[in-house]
């Protein structure tokens, strides 16, 4: 749904050119507008797939249920083997699971920024698709962010990397609106950050001290 409505409100400002002042202006008949499109989708759409999302997705969204950090998640994954020693990561630093680009890869230098940050007690290495890791439900599947983080206030800190050519992407923007919301529904108990190598000119290091901070 929010992805759905993220849409509609990019088409009209982006490819409509209609201003989010004038939207604001028509926002009770774009509000009776939607309405009416989603009234006719559940009328005409009965397929599994809905009715999983119907019955699903707040449940997921639901931080009552907290991912939960485990020594044996990770059995049986290829570990990284490269020179850096970190320091801070949950499962130890022999057990962290392989990050794509390998020792010169920007996900490494996004993991050591993490294990280098003073507010962060330890971190892991969040491993797509697997059962134990912690995810976030998109429109189509599931959303497995890169890096999760125990800060020493005790709040959780969920970190994305990016690349700059996929920054701006819709997939991007799509997990950025659901981490987001997932943040509103952690009543300041969780953090969010989508990281690139440089953003706005600030460095890893300081994106992810301006999230906590800020």
């Amino acid at each position: 749904m929010l992805e759905w409505l993220r849409r509609n409100i990019e088409y009209l400002t982006e490819t409509r050119k209609i201003t989010l002042a004038n939207l604001m202006i028509a926002k009770y008949a774009l509000m009776n507008k939607l309405l009416a499109k989603i009234t006719a989708a559940r009328q005409n759409v009965k397929t599994k797939a809905f009715e999983f999302f119907q019955n699903e997705t707040h449940k997921t969204l639901d931080f009552k249920t907290p991912f939960t950090f485990s020594e044996n998640m990770y059995e049986g994954q290829l570990y990284y083997q490269g020179g850096y020693r970190f320091t801070k990561h949950y499962l130890g630093s022999n057990k962290i699971p392989l990050m794509d680009g390998g020792e010169g890869g920007e996900e490494l230098q996004c993991a050591r920024a993490i294990d280098s940050e003073p507010a962060v007690r330890f971190w892991l290495r969040n491993v797509s698709r697997h059962p134990a890791s912690f995810r976030l439900p998109t429109s189509t599947d599931f959303f497995y962010p890169d890096f999760i983080a125990m800060l020493t206030d005790g709040r959780v800190l969920v970190v994305e990397y990016k690349g700059e050519d996929r920054a701006t992407n819709d997939d991007t923007r799509e997990k950025t609106n659901i981490g987001e919301i997932w943040v509103k529904l952690s009543k300041g108990k969780a953090l969010f950050l989508l990281a690139t190598i440089k953003k706005g000119g600030r460095s890893l290091e300081e994106q992810i001290k301006e999230r906590i901070e800020g």
